[in-house]
């Protein structure tokens, strides 16, 4: 029945038509290639952020930022002001806790380029840092403001995250 009706179209619109049916299938066909890669592609990027966050937990739960975390608390640093000194006073030292205090500050100044750079949302880091990068934020406020002395954009993203995080709804 097929044939028929092809043969009696004549060769030239026969060709037409099978050229358009297969056309319409290959369209199909990219169409759903697409879709599949798209899908592919987003699943990719979730796994590449969820290994991010546990990175990002990792180092948080690590010696390195803990041990400063100890030291904070064990040297009665509490707030903006203490904090300034004792940075000072280790910087004059050139001790080892100095360049432990750089490396926390880094920490967090690097958390917030991913937020800024959108590879974490600010909804998994509320949940997860939210408020360590906020109280550290105002304990490192005054150190900040020094080291802008001599780098303009010190730990900008840091407290620009730290001010995203405290508009939240609580």
């Amino acid at each position: 029945m097929l044939y028929d009706v092809l043969v009696a179209a004549g060769w030239t619109q026969s060709v037409t038509a099978i050229a358009t049916a297969v056309g319409a299938l290959g369209l199909g066909a990219a169409a759903a290639g697409v879709f599949f890669a798209s899908r592919s592609l987003r699943e990719n990027a979730l796994s590449r952020h969820a290994q991010i966050a546990l990175d990002l937990g990792k180092r948080w739960d690590d010696d390195p930022l803990a041990s400063v975390r100890q030291l904070l608390v064990k040297s009665d640093v509490f707030d903006a002001d203490s904090l300034y000194e004792f940075v000072k006073n280790q910087a004059d030292l050139n001790s080892n806790d100095y360049w432990k205090l750089e490396r926390f500050a880094n920490f967090f100044e690097g958390l917030a380029v991913l937020w800024r750079l959108e590879i974490l949302s600010i909804e998994w880091i509320d949940q997860t840092l939210g408020e360590s990068v906020m109280g550290y934020w105002q304990m490192w406020t005054v150190q900040a403001a020094s080291e802008r002395s001599t780098y303009p954009r010190a730990y900008e993203n840091w407290r620009d995250l730290a001010a995203a995080l405290g508009s939240l709804p609580r």
